[in-house]
């Protein structure tokens, strides 16, 4: 895994340039089509109709549904294709992608949801994808003088604007007393980051897997991780206008998720084959991001409601926030409810 930076950001490059070339993705498309049976009752059946789904690095549900076929056996009986579109650029592009009405569903991480939402991007959770009480930590060059949280002021520290990793450094700077403005913080993505914690452009950055992983083995040191502040939550969102419109197609997603689960639980090492496949990664890197969290959909409080609901309150403190979010306007878990799906419950 060593020095492997070069070549992730090569094949981030590789896969942006093959997104550059898709051209615009447009939003759900097609037409619905009414036939009439011998009986005289008229009954809606659904033609041609694309599904736009934004899904991101690191994350298996969707490139396992996907590749193993399971979007296709549910929906291709119907007329309906999913379409899984990687975004490189994470949580701000998918974002940019909803405001733009070019994604119906995608995966997104609770802080780029309260801001979208809190910026009238109409989009709601309907479960979580993944979570993680561990899974983000804070990684520093060996010469930068950090050894704890309470030496950050003063640093020059990596954390991608508007993600998870963002919301966990500012967190870690208030649980040491340090205003943010005492700390420089870099937009960089997490590749970026470690390129320029190696050259020590750098003091630390926040990380999750694999790049926790990577940095260590490059020389970096390991300062803390997110243990003890709660689950991050990364979660399944949709188009509160798609929603609407077809109520059925977004429980059913969430069934082919929820079968997906199982089977990435009972085949570990292909799941990862396959994303890492996808992704353009090494499969042993891909398999220490899989270890880093729990990949079942839930709509447990805590795996959930919880989670969202601090960080509503965390972004209206940092004043990242200044409208006042309603958890209610933000969930919806009738969609999980509506699936069929037996057990919401996880040990």
């Amino acid at each position: 895994m060593k020095k492997k930076v070069l070549n992730i950001l090569l094949a981030i490059t590789i896969v942006a340039g093959i997104l550059t070339g898709c051209g615009s993705i447009g939003t759900t498309t097609g037409e619905l089509s009414k036939e009439t049976t011998a009986d005289g009752v008229v009954e809606t059946e659904k033609k041609n109709l694309t599904i736009r789904v934004g899904d991101m690095p690191n994350f298996f549900l969707l490139k396992t549904a996907d590749a193993k076929g399971f979007f296709e056996e549910e929906f291709a009986g119907d007329g309906i294709n999913i379409e899984v579109i990687n975004f490189v650029n994470a949580g701000p592009a998918i974002v940019e992608a909803f405001a733009a009405e070019e994604l119906d569903i995608a995966i997104l991480g609770g802080q780029p949801l309260i801001q979208a939402r809190a910026n009238n991007i109409n989009i709601k959770a309907i479960s979580s994808n993944n979570y993680t009480e561990r899974g983000f930590a804070l990684v520093a060059a060996e010469e930068s003088g950090i050894n704890s949280l309470n030496d950050l002021k003063g640093k020059k520290i990596a954390a991608a604007f508007g993600t998870n990793a963002h919301q966990m450094l500012l967190q870690f700077l208030d649980k040491a007393g340090i205003k943010e403005e005492e700390v420089e913080v870099v937009n960089l993505k997490s590749n970026e980051a470690l390129i320029s914690l190696e050259s020590n452009e750098i003091d630390g950055a926040i990380f999750s897997e694999p790049q926790i992983s990577i940095a260590v083995e490059n020389g970096a040191k390991f300062i803390t991780d997110a243990t003890g502040y709660g689950n991050i939550v990364c979660v399944n969102v949709a188009r509160n206008d798609f929603l609407q419109e077809y109520p059925d197609i977004a429980a059913r997603f969430l069934k082919v998720l929820d079968k997906t689960q199982k089977w990435v639980g009972e085949n570990r090492e292909e799941s990862c084959e396959i994303n890492a496949a996808v992704s353009e990664q090494e499969p042993e890197d891909v398999a220490i991001n899989y270890d880093s969290r729990d990949r079942k959909i839930s709509i447990d409080d805590d795996k959930l409601k919880q989670p969202l609901i601090g960080t509503i309150a965390f972004l209206e403190k940092e004043g990242l926030i200044n409208v006042k979010i309603a958890i209610d306007d933000v969930i919806d878990t009738s969609y999980y409810e509506a699936s069929g799906i037996a057990d919401t419950r996880f040990d």
